[in-house]
C-alpha cells in the first residue's frame, strides 16, 4: 500500500522544490527590475489606496545611524556614527554591490530548499520501501516489527534529528542504494578543457558558496576556495587553469576587501535584460535543480514510474 504513495509523494517533493526554486527566480527578477528603474533615475512604489504602481523621481535624503554614550553620569549622549547621502548617483554606485548581497542570499535560499528536498525525499523512500533504508537509519527508538506501522512523519522525524543523515550525506547514500544514479551522474557532466565537472561537483560548489556567504562573509581568497574544492571533489590533481579560470569568472569578482562571491552580471548592467542580470545566480539555482531531478528521476523508476516530465 505504501509502495503505491511513491509516485505521487515524490512527484509532489520534487515540484515543491521547483516551485522555491522558481520563487527566487521571481524574487531576483523583481531586484533586478527595481535596480534598472534606479538606474534611469526612478524608483517604483505602490499605491495601497488606488492600488496602482507609481513612478518617482530620485530625489535626496540622508541615512544616519545613531548611538549614546552610556557612559555619562547625565544621562545618555545622543550623537552619529555614520551616515550616507543617498540621490541619484550615489545610489546607482551602491546598487550593484548591494542587489549582489541580496543575490548570495537567495542563492544560500536555494541551497537550503535543496537539502529540505533530500530530507524529505529520503524519507519518502523508506516510508515507500522500508528495504531502501538501512538498520542504523531506523535507530533504537523503534522495534523491527513496528516499522511497517510507521508514519511519513515518524521518517521524516527520524531523518531531522539523526546526525548520519545531514543532507551531504543523504546523497552519498542515495548513490549506494539505487546504483542507477552513480551511473546517471557519471554519465551527465560539463567539460571544462580536459576536466569534467559533474552535477553532483556543482552541487558541492554551491555548498561551499553558501558556506562562504554564512559564516565568512562572503569573503574567499581564490585558491583557499580551489583548495577546498579539490578536497571535496576528491582530485589527486590541482584543478586546471582553465577551470579555475571559469569559477573566478562566473562566480568570483575582486573588491577593495579582496576577493568575494559575486552572482551579479560583471559586465555593464544596466544595458542588459533583467535575466541577463541575474545570469550567474540563475545558472547556480538550475544547476541544483537539475541534479534534484537525477536523483528523483532514478529513485521514482525504483516503484516502476517514469518521472513526471516523461509521462
Amino acid at each position: 500500500m505504501k509502495r503505491k504513495q511513491a509516485k505521487s509523494l515524490l512527484d509532489k517533493t520534487i515540484l515543491g522544490l521547483g516551485d522555491a526554486l522558481a520563487d527566487l527566480v521571481f524574487e531576483a527578477q523583481l531586484l533586478t527590475h527595481n535596480y534598472k528603474t534606479v538606474g534611469t533615475g526612478e524608483t517604483i512604489t505602490f499605491d495601497s489606496a488606488r492600488r496602482v504602481y507609481t513612478h518617482h523621481s530620485i530625489g535626496e535624503w540622508w541615512n544616519s545611524i545613531s548611538a549614546d554614550d552610556l557612559t555619562q553620569k547625565r544621562g545618555p549622549c545622543h550623537f552619529y556614527v555614520g551616515a550616507r547621502k543617498g540621490d541619484k548617483q550615489s545610489i546607482t554606485n551602491r546598487f550593484p554591490a548591494t542587489l549582489n548581497s541580496q543575490f548570495r542570499w537567495l542563492l544560500v535560499s536555494g541551497y537550503e530548499a535543496y537539502e529540505r528536498f533530500l530530507i524529505r525525499m529520503y524519507a519518502e523512500l523508506g516510508f515507500c520501501d522500508r528495504n531502501l533504508w538501512r538498520c542504523a537509519d531506523y535507530g533504537n527508538r523503534y522495534h523491527i516489527k513496528d516499522i511497517s506501522s510507521l508514519t511519513l512523519e515518524a521518517f521524516l522525524q527520524r531523518v531531522r534529528e539523526s546526525p548520519d543523515l545531514q543532507p551531504e550525506k543523504i546523497r552519498n547514500l542515495l548513490g549506494c542504494l539505487i546504483p542507477t544514479i552513480q551511473k546517471a551522474e557519471a554519465k551527465n557532466s560539463i567539460v571544462c578543457g580536459d576536466e569534467k565537472v559533474s552535477y553532483r561537483d556543482y552541487v558541492d560548489l554551491i555548498a561551499e558558496m553558501r558556506h562562504i556567504v554564512v559564516h565568512e562573509q562572503s569573503q574567499v581568497e581564490p585558491e583557499e576556495f580551489f583548495c577546498r574544492l579539490e578536497r571535496k571533489w576528491k582530485r589527486n590533481n590541482v584543478l586546471s587553469k582553465e577551470l579555475k579560470t571559469l569559477i573566478v569568472h562566473n562566480e568570483l569578482k575582486h573588491s577593495s576587501d579582496g576577493w568575494e562571491i559575486w552572482l551579479l552580471q560583471k559586465s555593464p548592467i544596466l544595458q542588459k535584460s533583467c535575466t541577463q542580470m541575474d545570469g550567474p545566480l540563475r545558472t547556480l539555482l538550475e544547476r541544483l535543480a537539475t541534479h534534484a531531478c537525477l536523483l528523483y528521476g532514478e529513485a521514482i523508476k525504483h516503484f516502476g514510474h517514469e518521472p513526471f516530465w516523461k509521462r
